[in-house]
């Protein structure tokens, strides 16, 4: 399929997520290079298309709608499903948000294509989309898309954004189309807020988790306090946030609970099953604190420290802080 002057078909990007929006248009960018196409962008305010063509896309496209930047997914399905419609779209980046991977599906659906959920690299080769996927808990398996448009899910710090500032390529304008918001096939009829941290994993630049090395919960004010040191999060292994209930099941990182990329991830008295590492094994730099030279989550670590997390964690947790402070 080609698009406008003989090109192949565009890549075309879209995140409720501003940040991870920013992320999809490098890798957007690297694919469309390789495909010989155009970059787009979706958005539904005005103003983050403007930035998403300062940013690098060729074409930026939002919609109005009434409804504000952040419409629900099945406003998205709709605007995606126009635009699949109405232009030449070989390749369709969603950002692998709760939002974007329900919108992703519905419109995966019907426009009755695959869709590739939470891919870690994606490559264009002989016109078709080549993904690596996590499958399994531990395994890397590498698909090819060939149908059209090829549509994926990118999760949040896969990729850096491109650089900020400059004026619009070419002094072109944003696009701005009007959307008829299809009739809501569900009434909401109550919402009760749900007993959580209100954490946002996937902005944390460090997170600090405990497993069950930590022997009782009033202890976890001692992880804490590195957390604290760190300037990061403090998240836990499924036994401590399931079974014994010390910490909200939002905090819970590993294969039944979120999956994160910081730049830090300090493993406080955690093993290493699979189940968790599978959660975490992306983070930038891995630190683990461990009794047992034999645990898993050492060969995860960049850097570890074979000691009692009783000892090991203040003592680190005040070497960060003289550090800040000097001497």
């Amino acid at each position: 399929m080609t698009g406008e002057g003989g090109g192949a078909a565009g890549v075309w990007v879209f995140s409720e997520r501003h940040e991870l929006a920013l992320e999809l248009l490098s890798v957007g960018r690297h694919l469309a290079d390789q495909r010989g196409g155009r970059l787009a962008a979706v958005a539904f305010d005005s103003a983050r298309a403007a930035e998403y063509r300062a940013r690098g896309a060729d074409r930026s496209l939002a919609f109005e709608t009434g409804l504000g930047a952040d419409p629900t997914p099945d406003v998205a399905v709709a605007a995606l499903a126009s635009v699949v419609a109405g232009e030449e779209v070989g390749i369709l980046l969603i950002g692998a948000t709760a939002y974007g991977t329900e919108a992703a599906a519905r419109l995966a659906q019907r426009l009755r294509v695959g869709c590739a959920s939470d891919c870690l690299s994606l490559a264009a080769s002989d016109g078709a989309l080549v993904v690596e996927r996590r499958c399994l808990g531990r395994f890397v398996t590498r698909q090819r898309l060939a149908a059209t448009p090829a549509i994926a899910t990118v999760p949040p710090r896969r990729f850096d954004p491109p650089p900020g500032g400059g004026a619009v390529a070419g002094g072109a304008e944003v696009e701005v189309r009007a959307l008829e918001v299809p009739p809501r096939r569900v009434r909401v009829v109550e919402t009760r807020p749900r007993a959580i941290s209100q954490v946002a994993l996937g902005e944390a630049e460090a997170l600090v988790a405990v497993g069950r090395g930590l022997r009782r919960q009033e202890d976890l004010d001692l992880v804490r306090d590195l957390a604290d040191a760190v300037g990061g999060v403090l998240v836990a292994t499924r036994p401590l946030t399931d079974e014994l209930k010390w910490l909200p099941v939002d905090v819970k990182v590993g294969l039944s609970g979120q999956t994160v990329t910081p730049e830090l991830y300090i493993a406080c008295g955690v093993s290493g099953q699979i189940e968790h590492v599978v959660g975490m094994r992306e983070s930038r730099l891995v630190v683990a604190v461990n009794t047992d030279p034999e645990a898993p989550i050492l060969r995860e670590a960049d850097l570890f420290v074979v000691g009692d997390l009783y000892e090991v964690v203040p003592a680190l947790a005040r070497a960060i802080r003289c550090q800040r402070v000097g001497p």
